[in-house]
């Protein structure tokens, strides 16, 4: 699926991270995070902004729509704060890291590996 500006209920919305499995009949939308937990200023306007994408999502699909954030540089929760996670979640944003991502679409890439694949980016963007 497309992802970037969407028209969404007549308003300019930047989807982030949008795919589908037709097998299983499901959309998958995730907002993407990099550190979550320094977001707590825009935390309602994420929520509300998945609120919307969903709901959009499931009036315009016959499918089941799967969203919530993705917090990407952490591979999984074993190693984060959850003070902000825990303010999404109760109001019903799923929250997943880099190995629920990696679950889903069905790949291998162990934590180690993730890990020092960001160290080498890291030295080459030093270079």
């Amino acid at each position: 699926m497309n992802c970037g500006i969407q028209k969404i209920n007549n308003k300019n919305i930047d989807v982030d991270l949008i795919f589908k499995d037709n097998l299983n009949k499901i959309i998958y939308y995730r907002e993407l995070k990099g550190n979550i937990e320094l977001d707590t200023e825009k935390l309602p306007a994420t929520i509300n902004k998945c609120n919307e994408i969903n709901l959009y999502l499931k009036n315009n699909y016959d499918y089941n729509i799967n969203y919530g954030i993705l917090n990407w540089s952490i591979y999984n929760r074993n190693n984060v704060n959850i003070t902000t996670i825990n303010i999404f979640e109760k109001n019903g944003i799923k929250i997943d890291h880099f190995e629920d991502l990696i679950n889903i679409i069905q790949i291998d890439w162990n934590e180690n590996d993730f890990y020092d694949y960001f160290i080498e980016l890291g030295k080459i963007l030093n270079d």
